[in-house]
């Protein structure tokens, strides 16, 4: 595949495409802040949610750690390949990616929003209850101690 946006002569800005080529596999460019690069290495696992395609959720692998700060982006670039092509990856899409730096087992994990502010949570009978939280991501809460099996909680009503 070979598109190009620009005719001889044609004046091109600082970081316009000029052409796409190749149709090979497909690669993300990833930013990561400068307090997170330390914890990037190669051939991480990574989960992408595509902007284009938001209920799917794809697997991918570090592949390339740019070993200079981008002062443009104000970030640290890296690269990710998909393990497995896709239709709905789209030139340019936005993305989201999730770099695996770590693995617990046995774990109790809660939906973040089921926590109360103060770190607590509200069991199903009413009572709140003060719960110890380990790792937090956007979307879930690792719960140390505080609840356990027995406890049945739910979204609080805040």
């Amino acid at each position: 595949m070979l598109r190009t946006n620009k005719k001889s002569g044609e004046l091109v800005r600082r970081g316009e495409t000029v052409a796409i080529i190749g149709g090979g596999q497909k690669i993300a460019k990833l930013l990561i802040a400068e307090e997170d690069i330390k914890q990037i290495q190669l051939n991480q696992f990574v989960l992408f949610n595509l902007n284009t395609d938001k209920d799917a959720l794809y697997e991918g692998l570090v592949t390339k750690i740019y070993p200079s700060f981008d002062d443009l982006e104000q970030s640290f670039i890296i690269e990710a390949r998909f393990k497995e092509s896709t239709d709905k990856l789209y030139h340019n899409t936005q993305l989201q990616a999730n770099i695996i730096i770590g693995q617990k087992e046995n774990t109790w994990v809660i939906p973040a929003d089921y926590l109360i502010p103060g770190d607590s949570v509200q069991l199903s009978n009413g009572d709140v209850q003060s719960v110890q939280v380990g790792v937090r991501y956007d979307r879930w809460a690792e719960v140390l101690n505080g609840v356990g099996a027995d406890d049945v909680i739910q979204k609080p009503k805040i």
